[in-house]
């Protein structure tokens, strides 16, 4: 089989939408993010001596700072990863995926994929629980698509979760 290769522009709006979903996967997160807003609200009409409002306030501040420094954390990493650069080539063969990045190739053999994950916008190869391999689907091809398909599920092993 001739190897199948596309190349991509990765955005940071590619990157960014994954990245809070990702991290929202951690259970701990989810129930402290989730939980705040409801013991802001609480706390405020609990204002016997006046501090409730400012619980409320702080928590409501804590909550910001977390969506703002992971945005910044997420940007800093984007930008340390593609060093300026966009152009991305995905080379897909019976033994694994390459990515070129900068003249830079990095294989990844398949066995060393656990899965591989379809959203509305990218196709996700996930390494490990925080490691993956991420490519906008806007850059394929119909055929394309097809022939990675058909790589995909000739891979043993793999899981695959294609819409």
């Amino acid at each position: 089989m001739e190897p199948l290769t596309i190349e991509s522009k990765l955005e940071f709006k590619d990157y960014f939408g994954l990245y809070y979903p990702v991290l929202f996967k951690n259970l701990f997160v989810r129930a402290l993010l989730f939980s705040m807003p409801f013991v802001a609200v609480v706390l405020s009409f609990m204002d016997s001596w006046g501090v409730g409002i400012s619980y409320a306030m702080a928590i409501v501040l804590v909550i910001f700072y977390f969506i703002l420094h992971n945005y910044k954390s997420a940007k800093r990493k984007f930008n340390l990863f593609m060093k300026g650069e966009k152009r991305i080539a995905y080379i897909f063969t019976p033994s694994g995926i390459c990515k070129e990045v900068i003249s830079v190739d990095t294989t990844c053999p398949w066995e060393e994929i656990a899965e591989v994950e379809e959203t509305k916008n990218v196709l996700l190869f996930n390494l490990t629980k925080k490691s993956m391999i991420i490519m906008p689907k806007r850059d394929f091809s119909t055929g394309q698509w097809e022939q990675l398909k058909v790589l995909l599920n000739s891979v043993p092993g793999l899981i695959i979760k294609l819409k």
